[in-house]
């Protein structure tokens, strides 16, 4: 009877590893499709908002849903700034049919002030619905991911203009003018 008992535990515990197996692999095979606001490291000043996905697998269909209207094109440094529009286009809004792993879209979103003034210092939550595939399993599975976006998090941090090739750059284009200048003379 011992031994009924004792098979009847091992039955379970392997029963119960092979599901923890099984969702760790899942958790590292499936997609997972973010969206978060980032610094801009070319562009001084601007904030980007990124769609990524950071899982292992192809992400399919991917579509949004937003807790309110979500700003764009807010480029305004002060009060009298014309007020930012609401995104109409753009992945965002018509959503990605195919997203691969480490896939981004990357959209101009605008500056902080901006910004911050047209979500009035709250967050907007963005739904990611996706689908994707597995080896062996002949339907799609489906997937959501909630992101919250925001903007507040950007007061007080460097917005310095760090794009040193361009400044490189303008720096022969004046060195170019400046020997064509004693040249010609």
């Amino acid at each position: 009877m011992a031994a009924v008992w004792i098979s009847l535990a091992a039955t379970l515990i392997a029963l119960f590893a092979a599901i923890v197996g099984y969702l760790v692999y899942r958790s590292h095979a499936d997609p997972d499709v973010i969206v978060y606001a980032q610094g801009d490291e070319k562009r001084a000043r601007i904030i980007n908002l990124v769609i990524e996905n950071i899982g292992r697998a192809s992400a399919y269909d991917v579509s949004f849903t937003t807790s309110a209207d979500v700003p764009w094109k807010a480029f305004g440094f002060d009060d009298k700034a014309p007020p930012a529009e609401t995104m109409k286009s753009g992945p965002l809004v018509t959503g990605i049919p195919f997203l691969a792993p480490g896939g981004k879209r990357v959209i101009t979103w605008g500056v902080y002030f901006g910004l911050n003034k047209a979500l009035d210092a709250g967050t907007i939550f963005v739904t990611a619905s996706y689908s994707s595939r597995h080896f062996g399993v002949p339907w799609r599975t489906r997937h959501k991911t909630t992101s919250p976006l925001e903007v507040f998090s950007f007061a007080g941090t460097d917005a310095s203009d760090s794009n040193y090739l361009k400044h490189i750059a303008e720096d022969v284009k004046k060195v170019a003018r400046a020997a064509e200048t004693l040249a010609s003379k």
